[in-house]
């Protein structure tokens, strides 16, 4: 349902009214006609603003961060509570780093349509990646050894003159090679 629709229920109003209250309580005169069919009660829908969520028809969008290792690395987490209260778990495209501003799209997963209830929108996911500030440099481990600064070599190489065996095993690493 949308902003502004009217809902008619046709009959539910009052027949007669028994003793008005004074005028003077509501600013006007309710006049009695008994024997009148009962008027229509009439509601009009007012849409109210959502903190998470945005409504375009029976679509329905939303923004949530990730932390930049999720936007390179993938995930597979509940990102947002939907608004009948249950977790939508969202998995990221496989193998793709996610950039700034992409957008997952949840089919069937938005608002249902009117006087079809099986019938849903989709659910528009706008994913904002949380970059690192200029303070987190300053909290990385500075004491972690470079392989440059390593005294071993960096490569093994095998002499030319050994049998093809040993060339084809590969060489294990030593320790500043596994950094």
């Amino acid at each position: 349902m949308t902003d502004g629709q009217r809902i008619v229920l046709a009959g539910a109003g009052d027949q007669e009214v028994s003793a008005p209250p004074p005028p003077s309580a509501l600013g006007f005169n309710i006049p009695i006609q008994p024997g009148l069919p009962p008027g229509d009660v009439i509601f009009v829908l007012k849409t109210q603003r959502h903190e998470s969520f945005e409504r375009s028809g029976n679509d329905l969008l939303a923004t949530v961060s990730i932390t930049l290792s999720e936007a390179l690395l993938g995930f597979d987490r509940i990102l947002i509570n939907h608004l009948d209260g249950r977790g939508v778990r969202v998995t990221s495209p496989q193998g793709k780093v996610i950039n700034a501003g992409m957008t997952i799209i949840l089919r069937n997963e938005g608002m249902p349509t009117y006087k079809n209830p099986d019938a849903r929108g989709n659910l528009y996911i706008v994913l904002e990646v949380e970059m690192p500030n200029e303070d987190w440099i300053g909290s990385v481990d500075r004491e972690v050894p470079f392989v440059s600064r390593c005294p071993y070599p960096r490569a093994y190489s095998f002499p030319r003159h050994l049998p093809r065996y040993y060339l084809q095993r590969k060489p294990t690493l030593n320790r500043c090679q596994r950094l």
